[in-house]
C-alpha cells in the first residue's frame, strides 16, 4: 500500500511541476475539437442542394457498363484531398453525392440528390450514356410524406447496405 501512496505522490508533484505545460495542451485539443465540428457544419450548411429525377426510357438497350461510365465520370468532384487552410480553417468536406431509387405510382423512380455546383458534371455523364434520358428538378418527395412511418397510410421500407468486408469484387470489369 505504502508503494501505491508513494507512486500517486511522485504523480501528483511531477504534475504540480509541469501544470502549466500540460494544461494549455489539453484545453487546445479540447477546442479544436470543437472548431473543426463548427466550421465543417458551416460549411455543409452553406452548401446548395438540388434534387434532380432521371427518367431513362424502358427500351434502352445498354448493358450495365454505361452506368458504370456515369459513376466512373462523377470521380472528377473528388478532389483528392485539402490543402491544411481548406480543411482546418474553411471546413471544406469532400462533396458526397445520394443515388436513390423510390417506389411508388406502381413505379420505380431514381433521383439524383447533388450539390448544385456538381449538376453540369451529372447531366453530362447521363445523357453521355443515356441520350433520351430525361434529368429535371423536382420538389423534395420527402416532404409530402407524414412525420411518423410508417402509418395506416404509408408503408414504407428502406436500408443502408455496408459492406461486411473490404471491397473484393470490382464494379467494373
Amino acid at each position: 500500500m505504502d508503494i501505491v501512496l508513494g507512486i500517486i505522490d511522485q504523480i501528483i508533484r511531477v504534475f504540480s511541476l509541469f501544470w502549466w505545460v500540460a494544461l494549455p495542451i489539453a484545453v487546445f485539443l479540447f477546442f479544436w475539437e470543437f472548431w473543426i465540428m463548427y466550421i465543417r457544419n458551416k460549411f455543409i450548411q452553406g452548401i446548395e442542394w438540388v434534387l434532380l429525377e432521371i427518367k431513362i426510357p424502358q427500351n434502352i438497350e445498354k448493358t450495365p457498363k454505361a452506368m458504370v461510365q456515369v459513376f466512373s465520370e462523377m470521380i472528377a468532384s473528388y478532389s483528392f484531398g485539402f490543402n491544411s487552410v481548406a480543411r482546418y480553417l474553411e471546413g471544406k468536406v469532400e462533396n458526397w453525392i445520394s443515388f436513390e431509387m423510390i417506389g411508388y405510382n406502381g413505379g420505380v423512380h431514381f433521383y439524383v440528390y447533388i450539390p448544385s455546383k456538381l449538376r453540369n458534371l451529372l447531366e453530362s455523364a447521363i445523357y453521355a450514356q443515356y441520350s433520351e434520358a430525361e434529368i429535371n428538378e423536382v420538389e423534395d418527395y420527402t416532404q409530402v410524406l407524414a412525420s411518423t412511418l410508417p402509418n395506416s397510410v404509408y408503408d414504407l421500407w428502406g436500408t443502408e447496405l455496408i459492406l461486411g468486408r473490404e471491397n473484393c469484387y470490382q464494379i467494373k470489369h
